[in-house]
């Protein structure tokens, strides 16, 4: 009998040729979104790090120490597409009403973000008074006047008990202050470190909360 060649694949090859491009398929697929999910996470750590910086130089302008990432679009001091920040990991968020509050140490401003949008009620506009009715109603900023005196302003945006204290022995209690302004000023001596705590307790709630500042004359 002659020879007879098999022309073409079986039923079994097939389907083993399709389960072995479906396992590749799902490999590179998966290869592909792991790539893609690394890229966004590095831009989004460089959007943050870009924030931050603009933040700061925001901060030393203007003294703002609580302000919106709307704010710096609205200063005009990062570029946008459409008018908004929108996160690298999520191109349906938009990182507008992320607050932003800036400390004052050791002569530099350190920014901190807050990665949680505070809207309005139109959940489109940005809340100032939730930003201000928020955990970040309390600031400390020592403000350098000469080579060893400073001036260490608090920030209170709350009723409440505000305890001022440092490392050193300083002591202070201002009972009831109501969103004042404190400025106390003190002095160190050169190639000291000094760290002020400004405590308070909130009237309505039985919560304490804290912020440190270290000076290093």
């Amino acid at each position: 009998m002659p020879n007879m060649k098999k022309n073409g694949f079986t039923l079994t090859e097939l389907l083993a040729s399709i389960v072995i491009l479906g396992v590749l398929i799902t490999l590179a697929t998966t290869s592909i979104i792991n790539v893609i999910n690394r890229v966004n996470s590095r831009n989004y750590d460089a959007l943050m790090l870009k924030l931050e910086a603009i933040s700061s130089s925001y901060a030393a302008e203007t003294s703002s120490k609580l302000f919106f990432v709307q704010d710096l679009i609205d200063a005009q001091l990062i570029d946008t597409k459409d008018g908004n920040i929108h996160n690298p990991m999520n191109q349906n968020e938009i990182l507008n009403c992320y607050p932003i509050e800036v400390t004052y140490e050791n002569n530099s401003y350190i920014p901190q973000i807050f990665k949680e949008n505070i809207f309005g009620e139109d959940n489109l506009s940005c809340n100032k008074d939730g930003l201000y009715n928020s955990d970040i109603n309390l600031q400390i900023t020592p403000i350098k006047k000469t080579a060893t005196t400073y001036d260490i302003v608090i920030n209170c945006k709350e009723e409440s008990d505000l305890i001022i204290s440092s490392n050193t022995g300083f002591y202070q209690r201002i009972e009831k202050t109501t969103g004042n302004e404190h400025t106390i000023n003190i002095t160190i001596k050169e190639g000291m470190q000094v760290t002020y705590t400004a405590t308070l307790r909130l009237k309505d709630e039985n919560i304490i909360k804290t912020r440190t500042a270290t000076i290093l004359n």
